[in-house]
Formats: structure tokens, C-alpha cells, sequence
């Protein structure tokens, strides 16, 4: 039931039809204003001056008249409940008033099943739903930020990881220097003998690089970033041009193409460097 038949009530009626209302009644001072409302959504209309009637077959009132005195008065709701089977017990009433001032008296609250809502209830709903948006709202904002530092951490580590591999693949050099050394001065060993001792030598070297290569990764992101991969450049004399090579292989690599198989030092999940480190 929608008593009035304004622009405010126009929009309950045509919000309610939207919603799924079974059925619309309006009821409105101006009879025929009432029934060219009703008839925007096959609705019916009720007599204004028979009120308890109309609101005793209604599950949902929504009032919005230019009134400036009571329209649903307590006494009216009282005789409507009277009007229904069992004296309106079991079924709700829920007066919902968007007028101002006042469409329905306060007092109606006190009968029983009747539910009186207006505009400073809605007002209240729109801040709880508010204050939770705002929190979502700032839960939303923290995944954002947390992920744009992700990524620009990742970015900064892939910046300086030519300089990483290109200290693998010379770390890899040297050992294997070492071993071919090794292997002149013993002579002929056995397999097993030879992959155990270079095996043992893989160990330490990555060993050793572990902390320094993925230091320098974190540090890569914070101010002054360059100057450690730098430093690391400096301290192992590794090849400029070795690093650069890198990363022209690495760019010239396009989604799809690129090999699987690991780098010289590759430092991914599931390398023999990754493992070292975790030893």
C-alpha cells in the first residue's frame, strides 16, 4: 500500500513493482491522481477515508503526503489489525514513513507485529552501511598498496638480475676451472669420486653467493638501490659487458620462447642454488 501519489510515491510504486510487490494499492486524497499511479503498474487503488481497511490487507505501507498533521494515526492501525484474522497475529506491519514531517504516528510501534520505520531509521542504515564501506573501502586500498610495492620489489630485482647471473655463470666458470685443474694433478679418478668432490665444490660456491645475490635483491628496491647491484659488480670484477649481454638475451626473449632450461647460476625454485641456500 502506498498512501500519496506524488513524485516521492511514484518512485516507492515503481521501485516496489521492480522489486517483485504481488500487489500495489495507492491510496491518495486525489482519487483519480491515485488511479493513473495505480494503473502505471496494474495496480489497484483504496478510499483514503476508508484507511484501516486498506492498510489491514497490507504487509508494507510506505507513506509520502504533503500532510502536515498524522495521516496513519495509532488508532487506525489498531482497528486495521482488528480487521485481520486473529486480530493481525503472525503477520507483520511495517509502516515505512518518507514524509516530513511525520506521515505516521510513532506510537503505532507499540501494537504488536507492527514495525514503524521513517527517515531518521534509514538515515541511521545508510551510515552502518556507510561506515562498512568505508572499511572495505580501506581494505581495498591496502591490497592495492600492498601489491603495487610487490610489484615495483619485483621490478626492482629483475633490474639487477643480469648482474646476479652473469656472477653465477662466472662463479660456475671458476669451478669448473678448478675441477679441470683438479682432475690434471690427480689423474683419472673414478665417477663416483669426481662427482662427489664436484659436487662438494657446487655446495660451497653457492653456498657463499646465497646471501649476497638475494641481499641484493631485497636492497634493490630501497633508495640508492643501484649502487649495491654496482658494488657487487666491483667486488667479484665481474665483466660489464657479460652482464650486458644478459640482459640484451633477456629482452630479446619474448612470452613463449623462452627456454626452460635454468641460467648459468639460475637461482629459481626448485635449482641446486635455492637448495644450497636452504641447507
Amino acid at each position: 500500500l502506498v498512501v500519496g501519489a506524488g513524485s516521492m510515491s511514484s518512485l516507492a510504486v515503481a521501485t516496489a513493482a521492480r522489486l517483485g510487490a504481488a500487489r500495489m494499492v495507492v491510496a491518495n486524497r486525489t482519487p483519480r491522481r491515485a488511479e493513473h499511479l495505480a494503473a502505471s503498474v496494474s495496480g489497484a487503488t483504496a478510499d483514503l477515508a476508508d484507511l484501516p481497511a486498506a492498510l489491514a490487507e497490507a504487509d508494507l505501507v510506505i507513506s509520502c503526503t504533503g500532510a502536515t498533521s498524522l495521516v496513519i494515526t495509532a488508532d487506525m492501525v489498531a482497528r486495521a489489525l482488528r480487521l485481520r484474522p486473529g486480530n493481525g497475529t503472525g503477520r507483520p506491519l511495517v509502516l515505512l514513513d518518507l514524509a516530513l514531517p511525520h506521515d505516521v504516528d510513532r506510537d503505532a510501534a507499540g501494537l504488536p507485529g507492527v514495525t514503524v520505520l521513517g527517515l531518521d531509521a534509514m538515515e541511521d542504515a545508510g551510515l552502518a552501511v556507510a561506515a562498512t564501506q568505508a572499511e572495505d573501502v580501506a581494505a581495498v586500498r591496502a591490497i592495492v598498496a600492498e601489491e603495487f610495492a610487490a610489484r615495483v620489489s619485483a621490478r626492482h630485482a629483475a633490474r639487477v638480475a643480469p648482474t646476479v647471473v652473469a656472477l653465477r655463470a662466472k662463479a660456475a666458470e671458476v669451478v669448473q676451472a678448478e675441477l679441470d685443474r683438479l682432475a690434471g694433478r690427480l689423474g683419472p679418478l673414478d665417477d663416483r669420486a669426481s662427482g662427489e668432490i664436484a659436487q662438494a665444490m657446487r655446495r660451497v660456491v653457492d653456498k657463499l653467493l646465497h646471501a649476497p645475490t638475494v641481499r641484493v635483491k631485497e636492497l634493490a628496491g630501497s633508495p640508492g638501490g643501484d649502487s649495491y647491484e654496482a658494488a657487487l659488480r666491483v667486488l667479484f670484477d665481474l665483466d660489464q659487458d657479460a652482464v650486458e649481454a644478459v640482459t640484451r638475451a633477456d629482452a630479446d626473449l619474448t612470452p613463449g620462447t623462452r627456454s626452460s632450461a635454468p641460467l648459468p647460476g639460475d637461482t629459481g625454485p626448485g635449482s641446486s642454488h635455492d637448495r644450497a641456500g636452504e641447507a
